[in-house]
Protein backbone atom coordinates (compact mmCIF):
# COMPACT_ATOMS: atom_id res chain seq x y z
CA UNK A 1 0.00 0.00 0.00
CA UNK A 2 1.18 3.89 -0.67
CA UNK A 3 -0.58 6.27 1.79
CA UNK A 4 -0.29 10.06 1.10
CA UNK A 5 -2.39 11.74 4.18
CA UNK A 6 -2.08 15.43 2.17
CA UNK A 7 -4.59 16.44 4.24
CA UNK A 8 -4.91 14.65 7.31
CA UNK A 9 -2.52 13.10 9.76
CA UNK A 10 -0.65 9.99 10.29
CA UNK A 11 -1.08 9.89 13.84
CA UNK A 12 -2.00 11.82 16.80
CA UNK A 13 0.92 13.55 16.44
CA UNK A 14 2.53 13.03 12.91
CA UNK A 15 1.73 15.81 9.97
CA UNK A 16 1.16 14.84 6.44
CA UNK A 17 2.85 12.12 5.13
CA UNK A 18 3.63 9.34 2.99
CA UNK A 19 3.79 5.66 3.76
CA UNK A 20 4.84 2.33 2.09
CA UNK A 21 4.41 -0.53 3.72
CA UNK A 22 3.07 -4.23 3.40
CA UNK A 23 -0.22 -5.22 4.94
CA UNK A 24 -0.14 -5.83 9.12
CA UNK A 25 -0.61 -2.10 9.95
CA UNK A 26 -3.76 0.08 10.36
CA UNK A 27 -3.24 3.31 8.30
CA UNK A 28 -5.01 5.78 10.40
CA UNK A 29 -5.81 9.55 10.83
CA UNK A 30 -7.89 12.11 13.29
CA UNK A 31 -8.86 14.28 10.67
CA UNK A 32 -9.43 11.80 8.22
CA UNK A 33 -6.99 11.30 4.71
CA UNK A 34 -6.98 9.87 1.30
CA UNK A 35 -5.21 6.68 0.85
CA UNK A 36 -4.31 5.34 -2.26
CA UNK A 37 -4.08 1.44 -2.71
CA UNK A 38 -2.49 -0.20 -5.70
CA UNK A 39 -2.49 -4.13 -6.03
CA UNK A 40 0.50 -6.10 -6.65
CA UNK A 41 2.89 -2.64 -5.91
CA UNK A 42 5.44 -5.26 -4.43
CA UNK A 43 7.70 -7.75 -4.84
CA UNK A 44 6.32 -10.49 -2.53
CA UNK A 45 9.66 -10.66 -1.39
CA UNK A 46 9.88 -6.85 -0.70
CA UNK A 47 9.07 -6.20 2.64
CA UNK A 48 10.98 -2.42 3.36
CA UNK A 49 8.63 0.01 5.02
CA UNK A 50 9.17 3.39 4.94
CA UNK A 51 7.37 6.64 6.14
CA UNK A 52 8.26 9.79 5.43
CA UNK A 53 6.83 13.37 6.76
CA UNK A 54 5.73 15.38 4.34
CA UNK A 55 6.53 18.47 6.36
CA UNK A 56 9.89 18.15 6.57
CA UNK A 57 11.10 16.25 3.24
CA UNK A 58 12.56 19.25 1.39
CA UNK A 59 11.49 19.87 -2.20
CA UNK A 60 14.32 20.50 -4.24
CA UNK A 61 14.26 21.61 -7.67
CA UNK A 62 14.54 19.01 -10.86
CA UNK A 63 17.11 20.01 -12.74
CA UNK A 64 16.08 18.60 -15.74
CA UNK A 65 12.58 19.73 -15.74
CA UNK A 66 12.44 23.71 -15.17
CA UNK A 67 9.67 24.39 -12.82
CA UNK A 68 9.38 21.06 -11.41
CA UNK A 69 10.35 20.62 -7.59
CA UNK A 70 10.05 17.30 -6.04
CA UNK A 71 11.06 15.25 -3.09
CA UNK A 72 12.16 11.76 -3.73
CA UNK A 73 10.22 9.16 -1.46
CA UNK A 74 12.11 6.25 -2.55
CA UNK A 75 14.97 5.19 -5.78
CA UNK A 76 15.39 1.84 -6.43
CA UNK A 77 17.49 0.02 -9.38
CA UNK A 78 13.93 -0.25 -10.87
CA UNK A 79 12.23 2.32 -9.51
CA UNK A 80 11.19 6.03 -8.45
CA UNK A 81 9.20 7.15 -6.01
CA UNK A 82 9.12 11.06 -6.29
CA UNK A 83 6.34 14.05 -4.94
CA UNK A 84 6.50 16.44 -7.51
CA UNK A 85 5.12 20.63 -7.68
CA UNK A 86 4.17 21.80 -10.97
CA UNK A 87 4.39 25.76 -11.23
CA UNK A 88 1.32 26.80 -13.10
CA UNK A 89 2.10 26.00 -17.13
CA UNK A 90 4.90 24.02 -16.95
CA UNK A 91 4.74 21.15 -19.81
CA UNK A 92 7.46 18.58 -19.52
CA UNK A 93 7.57 15.06 -21.80
CA UNK A 94 7.37 11.94 -19.58
CA UNK A 95 8.83 8.59 -20.26
CA UNK A 96 10.62 5.67 -19.04
CA UNK A 97 11.36 2.00 -20.40
CA UNK A 98 9.84 0.74 -17.29
CA UNK A 99 6.54 2.80 -17.05
CA UNK A 100 5.29 5.51 -15.68
CA UNK A 101 2.29 6.52 -12.99
CA UNK A 102 1.07 9.91 -11.92
CA UNK A 103 -1.64 10.34 -8.80
CA UNK A 104 -2.16 14.17 -9.32
CA UNK A 105 -2.97 14.93 -5.27
CA UNK A 106 -4.06 18.50 -6.02
CA UNK A 107 -3.97 21.20 -9.31
CA UNK A 108 -4.40 20.01 -12.49
CA UNK A 109 -2.25 17.94 -15.83
CA UNK A 110 -3.50 18.56 -19.75
CA UNK A 111 -2.70 15.80 -22.07
CA UNK A 112 -4.02 16.05 -25.45
CA UNK A 113 -6.72 17.85 -25.20
CA UNK A 114 -8.15 15.92 -21.53
CA UNK A 115 -7.62 17.79 -18.08
CA UNK A 116 -7.24 15.47 -15.18
CA UNK A 117 -7.26 16.76 -11.49
CA UNK A 118 -7.37 15.96 -7.96
CA UNK A 119 -7.12 11.92 -7.50
CA UNK A 120 -6.98 11.16 -11.10
CA UNK A 121 -4.62 8.74 -11.71
CA UNK A 122 -2.58 8.29 -15.18
CA UNK A 123 -0.84 5.40 -16.53
CA UNK A 124 1.53 5.18 -19.05
CA UNK A 125 2.75 1.90 -20.86
CA UNK A 126 6.87 0.63 -20.51
CA UNK A 127 8.37 2.61 -23.57
CA UNK A 128 6.39 5.32 -24.06
CA UNK A 129 6.09 8.57 -23.53
CA UNK A 130 3.50 11.68 -22.89
CA UNK A 131 3.57 15.51 -22.90
CA UNK A 132 2.02 16.78 -19.69
CA UNK A 133 0.93 20.53 -18.68
CA UNK A 134 0.04 21.59 -15.67
CA UNK A 135 -2.92 23.77 -15.23
CA UNK A 136 -2.60 27.41 -14.43
CA UNK A 137 -2.41 27.02 -10.91
CA UNK A 138 0.13 24.10 -10.64
CA UNK A 139 -0.15 20.71 -10.08
CA UNK A 140 0.72 18.53 -6.82
CA UNK A 141 1.59 14.84 -7.91
CA UNK A 142 2.92 11.47 -6.73
CA UNK A 143 5.28 9.79 -9.88
CA UNK A 144 6.21 6.24 -9.79
CA UNK A 145 8.27 5.39 -12.82
CA UNK A 146 10.27 2.39 -14.11
CA UNK A 147 8.64 -0.50 -12.52
CA UNK A 148 6.39 -1.94 -14.92
CA UNK A 149 8.65 -4.53 -16.22
CA UNK A 150 9.32 -5.93 -12.54
CA UNK A 151 5.59 -6.27 -11.70
CA UNK A 152 5.29 -9.91 -10.69
CA UNK A 153 0.93 -11.29 -10.10
CA UNK A 154 1.45 -13.55 -6.66
CA UNK A 155 0.83 -17.10 -6.80
CA UNK A 156 -2.50 -17.95 -5.98
CA UNK A 157 -3.60 -20.63 -2.96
Amino acid sequence: MAAIADGGRRSADAGPGWRRGRAGHIPRSDPGCTIFVKLWQFDPDDQEQMDVDLTAAPMVPDPGRPGVQRTDLAIRDYEQVALEQWDGGTENELGDEGGIEILILDGELEHSGDVYGQHDWLRWPAGESLIVKAGPSGAHLWRKRGHFNEIRVPAQG
